[in-house]
C-alpha cells in the first residue's frame, strides 16, 4: 500500500510539472503574438464572400471619367437600359474607383469577377482592367481579355473569373476598374450587370 501511494504521488508531481510547463509555454507564445503588431494601414487577410460591387449601369455609383461618358450606352443592355461599352472611338470606359478601406475591413487575396458581356467577334481585344493604385503608382494590375472568356459571340455571355490580388495591398490603396480597347476594333463590346466580390 505504501509503495502504491508513493507511486501515485510521483505520477501526480510529474503530471503537475508538465501541466505547469505547458501553461508557461502557452503564456509565452501569447505574449510573443501580442508584441507583433500589424501596421495601421495593413488590414487582416480577407475571409471572403463579401460583395463589393453590384452594378447594372442604370444607377451609377463611384464611376467617373467625364471624357468617357460615351462608354455609357443604351445600344445594348443585359438588364435595365444601360451598359458599358468599348469600341470605335471609345478606347476607355468610365472608371470605378474606391479606396479599399471603404470596400472591406480585410485584405483580399482573390476577387471574383462576374458580369454579362456581349462580344462581337473572337478577334476583339477589349480588356476589363482591375488595378490597385496609390500616390506612388500602380500596386497591382490584372486584365481579363473578354473575348477569351466567352463561349459564343454576338450574344450575352456570362463571365465568371478569379483575380489574384497583390500581397502588398494596404487599406490606403484604391481599387479601379474599367474597359480598355488596346487596339482599334471594328465593332463595340458591351458589359453589364457587373459583380465584384471578395473570394478569399
Amino acid at each position: 500500500m505504501k509503495f502504491q501511494f508513493f507511486l501515485s504521488l510521483v505520477l501526480y508531481n510529474i503530471s503537475f510539472n508538465m501541466s505547469t510547463s505547458y501553461c508557461l509555454l502557452m503564456l509565452g507564445l501569447l505574449g510573443l503574438l501580442a508584441g507583433c503588431k500589424r501596421a495601421a494601414n495593413v488590414p487582416p487577410v480577407g475571409s471572403g464572400q463579401k460583395e463589393w460591387i453590384h452594378q447594372d449601369f442604370d444607377d451609377l455609383q463611384r464611376w467617373s471619367g467625364g471624357e468617357y461618358t460615351a462608354s455609357l450606352t443604351q445600344e445594348r443592355a443585359h438588364s435595365g437600359q444601360f451598359s458599358l461599352k468599348a469600341g470605335p472611338g471609345v478606347d476607355y470606359s468610365l472608371t470605378f474607383s474606391a479606396p479599399f478601406d471603404q470596400l472591406s475591413l480585410t485584405k483580399p487575396r482573390k476577387l471574383r469577377v462576374q458580369a454579362w458581356v456581349w462580344v462581337p467577334e473572337e478577334t476583339n481585344n477589349t480588356t476589363l482592367v482591375i488595378t490597385a493604385v496609390n500616390s506612388k503608382g500602380v500596386v497591382s494590375w490584372e486584365g481579363i481579355q473578354l473575348a477569351n472568356t466567352v463561349k459564343g459571340y454576338k450574344s450575352w455571355q456570362h463571365l465568371d473569373q478569379k483575380v489574384m490580388m497583390s500581397p502588398q495591398l494596404t487599406s490606403d490603396d484604391v481599387l479601379k476598374l474599367y474597359l480598355w480597347q488596346r487596339n482599334g476594333n471594328d465593332n463595340s463590346l458591351y458589359l453589364d450587370d457587373l459583380i465584384i466580390s471578395e473570394e478569399e
